[in-house]
């Protein structure tokens, strides 16, 4: 995917992942009732007077949520009443019931019904979503994705940073942010999401639009053929004078790394989990050593990076020499061959695997704090989701603290890893070594 193509798309994702991390671990008035399972609902005449987290593959809530609710799964439906906050983490989730406070979603895609009443603020990050007409948010929305449809009501501002956006609803402040899109780019990779009707890439507001404030929205990078449509009352709008727009690169960055680090997270929770598992308690049982093995091993690989390829390139000279020069493709084919596998693997661990036996500890970690089991893949999988919350929360902060604080999550990764290889190669040699 070019990444190019959403320089204007996502910042305020975060905020909803922040969300998600406090909804579960700040609030004092009420306990927390925890439910998992492949299908997990909620029945119209169920009363919860406790926070709610739920995590499964299936989420259906009817019933009434006294206090905050918080949902993972595949696919999430909440037509039911949150007399507090709402997070949601999923493929696909359907709104059609009441949130007296705010909702922060993420995820593929969402589409919020004609009878859908969202009491205070709307974060959302992800593909794509809809506002039907009858749907209200009675303060700001805050979007960022691919696609936006805003048919319903927003009370106040609206702040997008988006691929597509249609404007056919009402909102009583002004609008905020960027369409940024490379129409032709766009169509490699969308039609790989079978669940999402795309819209004309562009900017579109209809007649019927009602804007109570001004149209403060950027342009960037719109191919010629992209949809640029307003009514004859947005005639004068002029995009290059946006006066207020925000750090959407950023946040959009934070939205891609979160994503990519959950699908690869939850694959290797499904197919290694015993690995992943003794990564976690590793780095638990000794952070201090995790910390300082990894800062070593990810210095000693950029350090000795340049030194190995030079030594290969050396030992093909004097190869070449020794054959007549017959071996130096088989040497630098068999060492280049081999130094680019350690060197992806490396990465691979310190980019990626790092990140997620970290998050995954901490999202552990908080979960038990409430007395909850984590046995189950499901259980697992939320305490991942809460983990890469947290983290892609932190690395958006920014003077460097993120930057800094994902180093260290970093090197604590690294290291856990090389104690589980360590560990590994001991058992196995130990196994392999004969009986005296």
């Amino acid at each position: 995917m070019n990444t190019r193509k959403y320089y204007g798309a996502a910042r305020l994702l975060v905020l909803a992942l922040v969300a998600v991390l406090s909804l579960g671990i700040t609030s004092p008035a009420y306990a927390a009732d925890f439910r998992e399972g492949d299908v997990v609902i909620v029945n119209a005449d169920e009363v919860i007077e406790d926070d709610l987290v739920i995590s499964a593959q299936r989420v259906e809530v009817y019933g009434t949520i006294v206090g905050d609710a918080i949902l993972f799964g595949q696919t999430v439906i909440m037509d039911g009443r949150v007399e507090g906050s709402l997070a949601i983490g999923a493929q696909v989730v359907q709104v059609g019931g009441e949130v007296t406070g705010s909702a922060y979603i993420g995820g593929q895609s969402v589409e919020f019904g004609d009878t859908a009443v969202i009491g205070r603020n709307l974060y959302f990050g992800g593909l794509s979503a809809i506002l039907a007409q009858g749907a209200s948010v009675e303060r700001s929305a805050y979007i960022a994705g691919y696609q936006a449809a805003l048919n319903g009501s927003i009370a106040d501002d609206a702040y997008v940073g988006l691929g597509s956006l249609a404007i056919n609803g009402a909102i009583g402040g002004n609008v905020y942010g960027t369409v940024s899109v490379d129409s032709e780019a766009d169509a490699t990779w969308i039609p790989y999401m079978p669940d999402v009707v795309l819209q004309d890439a562009g900017l579109s507001i209809s007649n019927d639009a009602e804007i109570g404030g001004d149209m403060l929205v950027q342009l960037q990078e719109v191919a010629n053929d992209v949809n640029v449509d307003f009514a004859d009352e947005f005639a004068n709008f002029q995009p290059q004078q946006a006066v207020r727009t925000f750090t959407a690169n950023r946040v959009r960055t934070r939205v891609g790394d979160f994503l990519g680090l959950i699908l690869v997270g939850l694959l290797f929770l499904a197919i290694l989990p015993k690995s992943v598992d003794r990564m976690r308690a590793l780095a638990e049982g000794n952070a201090a050593g995790s910390l300082g093995w990894g800062l070593l091993l990810v210095v000693l690989f950029f350090f000795l990076l340049p030194a190995v390829i030079g030594l290969l390139i050396l030992v093909a000279i004097l190869g070449g020499l020794v054959s007549l020069g017959t071996l130096v493709p088989e040497i630098l084919g068999l060492g280049g061959a081999t130094l680019l596998m350690i060197g992806a693997a490396f990465s691979f661990v310190m980019s990626v695997l790092s990140k997620i036996v970290v998050s995954y500890l901490v999202g552990r970690l908080i979960l038990e704090r409430f007395n909850q089991t984590v046995e189950t893949y499901w259980a697992k999988a939320g305490a991942l989701t809460l983990g890469l919350v947290l983290y892609e929360c932190v690395r958006a902060i920014p003077f460097g603290i993120g930057w800094a604080a994902g180093l260290f999550v970093t090197w604590i990764g690294v290291g856990a890893a090389y104690f589980l290889l360590r560990e590994t190669f001991s058992r196995t040699k130990a196994e392999e070594a004969p009986e005296s």
